[in-house]
């Protein structure tokens, strides 16, 4: 006799065989492999702890914060309050980067891929229960990365072996292929 509704969801890992999932995951692979990734991240994370460029917290920012960007984040761990949900990590913010240059998509069209799209949603690691990342949240961290962080980043990517993730990435991020 059939069932009218499961009672328990399955807690088995999914994954999805289409083709942008297979390009996610190496592009996965590849992340992984550059060679300077945990520097990477580093600047990613010392670009999401500035506020907007030329503000008074900014300018006090700089000043305090001297050194690595792991000192860094110490430093403005401290002066700031700890209320609130954790933000989008370092990682994820590179990924939705990525994602945003592979679809070409504006941050409202990767809002509807974060919470539709079972392989991005893995690809950025977000819960597949969840609600997704709004655009706002994507727009504000995005935004964020400094164009010295990007060209690191795409100056690493350019020296990798190539995939159609990657081309399409350096052609929409202003990179041009050698």
């Amino acid at each position: 006799m059939r069932m009218r509704s499961q009672k328990q969801l399955y807690l088995r890992k999914q994954s999805a065989s289409t083709r942008t999932a297979d390009e996610l995951s190496k592009m996965e692979e590849i992340l992984v492999s550059l060679p300077e990734y945990t520097k990477l991240l580093d600047m990613v994370v010392f670009d999401l702890g500035r506020r907007s460029v030329g503000s008074p917290e900014t300018i006090l920012e700089d000043r305090v914060v001297t050194g690595s960007a792991g000192e860094a984040n110490v430093a403005l761990s401290q002066q700031r309050s700890h209320r609130g949900r954790p933000g989008m990590s370092a990682e994820q913010v590179l990924k939705a980067f990525i994602v945003k240059q592979y679809k070409s998509c504006s941050y409202r069209e990767l809002e509807e891929l974060t919470r539709d799209s079972f392989c991005i949603g893995k690809f950025l690691d977000i819960d597949p229960h969840g609600q997704g990342i709004t655009y706002k949240c994507l727009q504000d961290n995005i935004k964020k990365l400094s164009e010295e962080t990007i060209d690191f980043f795409l100056v690493r990517l350019n020296s990798m072996p190539k995939t159609k993730i990657s081309r399409k990435v350096l052609r929409h991020a202003r990179m041009p292929q050698l």
